[in-house]
Order: structure tokens, then C-alpha cells, then sequence
């Protein structure tokens, strides 16, 4: 996907956009565990090995972030 192209041609909807960044805001804060997503966080953390989690909270978050 060329951005350049794609605002040359005008067809970008604002509906669509919005629904975009709703789609890449839900899939982000999974993955970083923002506030509303980090269900997940505290389990990986206590289940996981300590290698697992020390990788997974030093490295993993802070380059999805």
C-alpha cells in the first residue's frame, strides 16, 4: 500500500478510517496490554517460566509499544 497513491485517487471514507484505527487501537493495546486489554498480562507473567517472563516484559512490550 502506497499512502501517496492512495490520496491521490480521494477515496479514503472516514467511516472506514475510523473503523481502521478502532481495529489497530483493539490489536495494539492486546498485544502492549494497555489499560482495557491487559487481562492477559498479570496470568503471563505468573504462569510462564522466568526466562519466558523476563523476555516477555523486558523485550516483547516495549518493541510492540
Amino acid at each position: 500500500m502506497a499512502w501517496d497513491l492512495i490520496v491521490k485517487c480521494g477515496k479514503l471514507e472516514s467511516a472506514l478510517l475510523s473503523l481502521a484505527f478502532v481495529f489497530l487501537l483493539v490489536g495494539y493495546g492486546t498485544k502492549v496490554g494497555l489499560a482495557p486489554f491487559h487481562a492477559w498480562l498479570p496470568d503471563a507473567h505468573a504462569e510462564g517460566p522466568t526466562a519466558i517472563s523476563s523476555v516477555l516484559s523486558g523485550l516483547l512490550l516495549n518493541v510492540a509499544l
